[in-house]
């Protein structure tokens, strides 16, 4: 029987056989002689004119069989599986990066490796294992195929072949909207709430507003800023730091963004200053200044009550307390009141709370109450009459726990936080110690 194979077949038969040879010439103690013997046959087949053979393999001129008609008697299988594969990838391959295109074919062409009696065929492309093995050559084949197929996908670069993801066209003011509205409003005072919106529309939607939010870039952000710090209006700046921050950030928790604008920028920090409190010269000529105005007495039970500037409007006299509402409670919608003994130094203006208060927190303006305050002390802020009351109780010998209660800051100590509750009697009797 003439059995017909080509050029690989043979030598991978003659690599097996040479590995038995050896092992069958180690284990006799025959190494050296084998290598001999081998070197010679090398030699011998160097000099025939035909191809290399192996015992009942028959040299291609004595079979009378002409090249192209071996060729046709080849199997055909891995050559059609390769026409297969071809055929249903080569427009998605054509697609990809012309380095992996060349890895890809690189390895379709590669030939498996025979490993203790196995053909294995593997290929490392963009970090992906594509690999085939069978005791049959052409099976190994096979599956290295079938396997290229699964991982086609895999082997796409990033983008190629996959639908491009529509541009965002959301503006900045409406992403904004959604914030405030959706996120921040909902974890604050309504109070607190007007306030910050108010300050962002004035500063923040003039810059960003009309734009895509895609668009703005960190350039623009440090401009913004640097406006805002020209104005000498930091604290401002600094308020609107944090506000942008975090609605950058949503957007890129969102997938609107892939990265804030204000990622590499430092936070911004106002370098606050203390109050001062008013000298008792100051605080009578206060008294005299305003004497008369509207906001007298808005001023006058800011400075004997310590109320801020922006609960004034919520004040109401209720007996011997003045109450408002606590505007220092942060992220909560719960309300807040506060309530601050008539003192003896308030005592005398009793009337004219009575009569003119009620009335003023109807119709408050900030603006105005700052600027009656303002022409009077020049050289002093609204805040101060603050300091002032904080600064007259202790001297006065006002214990800290109920300043602290009379201001509306939270106790320091788990004690004062949860388990002390002063009862108004006791309230009372401290407020009359603010006597000067």
């Amino acid at each position: 029987m003439v059995v017909i194979i080509n050029e690989r077949q043979a030598s991978e038969m003659l690599a097996a056989a040479d590995s038995i040879y050896k092992l069958f010439a180690f284990a006799e103690g025959q190494e050296e002689s084998h290598e001999a013997r081998r070197a010679e046959w090398l030699s011998a087949q160097e000099e025939s004119p035909f191809p290399r053979t192996l015992a009942g393999i028959v040299p291609q001129e004595k079979t009378g069989i002409s090249e192209s008609t071996q060729k046709e008697a080849l199997p055909k299988k891995e050559n059609r599986e390769k026409s297969v594969f071809w055929k249903k990838f080569k427009k998605e391959i054509s697609k990809m990066q012309k380095s992996l295109q060349e890895k890809i074919q690189k390895a379709i062409k590669a030939n498996p490796r025979l490993h203790k009696g196995v053909y294995e065929k593997r290929a490392m492309i963009k970090g992906i294992t594509i690999y085939g093995s069978s005791p049959n050559v052409d099976e190994c084949e096979s599956r290295f195929l079938i396997d290229l197929t699964e991982k086609i996908a895999e082997l796409r670069a990033p983008g190629e072949g996959k639908p491009k993801k529509p541009k965002n066209t959301m503006l900045f003011s409406e992403w904004a909207n959604i914030w405030f509205d959706q996120v921040f409003k909902p974890s604050v005072l309504p109070y607190t709430f007007n306030k910050e919106l108010k300050q962002f529309q004035n500063h923040a939607l003039p810059f960003f507003g009309g734009r895509k939010i895609r668009e703005i870039a960190p350039l623009d952000c440090i401009q913004f800023f640097n406006g805002l710090k020209a104005k000498k209006i930091e604290r401002t700046a600094e308020s609107l730091y944090w506000k942008l921050s975090r609605i950058f950030n949503f957007a890129v928790e969102s997938g609107l963004l892939d990265k804030s604008p204000m990622s590499t920028m430092k936070p911004i920090k106002h370098e606050r200053e203390n109050g001062k409190p008013l000298t008792k010269d100051e605080e009578n000529a206060l008294l005299a200044a305003i004497r008369g105005a509207k906001y007298e007495v808005a001023i006058v039970v800011a400075l004997y009550t310590g109320l801020r500037p922006c609960e004034m409007e919520t004040a109401r006299m209720e007996g011997d307390f003045i109450v408002a509402q606590n505007r220092k409670q942060k992220n909560t919608q719960k309300t807040v009141f506060k309530k601050i003994p008539i003192t003896p130094m308030l005592e005398p203006y009793r009337a004219l709370i009575e009569t003119t208060l009620p009335e003023l927190t109807e119709k408050f303006s900030s603006c105005a109450y700052a600027k009656t305050f303002k022409d009077a002390l020049p050289d002093h802020r609204l805040y101060d009459l603050r300091d002032t009351f904080a600064t007259r109780c202790q001297e006065c010998g006002v214990i800290e726990q109920a300043v602290q209660l009379f201001m509306g800051h939270v106790p320091r100590t788990l004690l004062g936080k949860v388990y002390t509750k002063f009862s108004d009697d006791f309230l009372l009797s401290e407020g009359k110690k603010v006597k000067y």
